[in-house]
């Protein structure tokens, strides 16, 4: 049997926690690690609960994702990040950051509300 992915969910609004813990936790391989509510939480909890994946927003206060996630792989490069917003971010902006961070796969996603939502 294969070892479950271990994910950290890091966004500040804790219904968007609350609803991808719920829909991660769905999968069978899945195991949530953790939920961290700012980038430096996000930071903390990557080094501390050692997730295989953090599923990471970008607009945080205290440090946004993208300074959150530079952090993250510098001190532990083997986790894997998954940048995820909605919130005022242009594609543009979503890939530059992608970029800064050295994320090697870029998909953009766009989500119509009450459509796919």
């Amino acid at each position: 049997m294969k070892a479950k992915v271990r994910v950290l969910i890091a966004d500040d609004h804790s219904v968007v926690r609350m609803g991808l813990a719920s829909l991660l936790g769905t999968a069978k391989n899945v195991e949530i690690a953790g939920e961290a509510v700012n980038g430096e939480d996000a930071v903390r909890k990557t080094l501390k609960l050692k997730p295989d994946v953090v599923v990471m927003d970008i607009v945080m206060p205290k440090k946004d994702g993208v300074a959150a996630t530079e952090e993250i792989l510098a001190a532990a490069p083997e986790t894997k990040v998954l940048i995820l917003t909605t919130f005022g971010t242009s594609d543009d902006n979503a890939v530059r950051c992608s970029r800064r961070t050295g994320t090697r796969r870029r998909r953009l996603v766009r989500v119509q509300r009450g459509r796919d939502l």
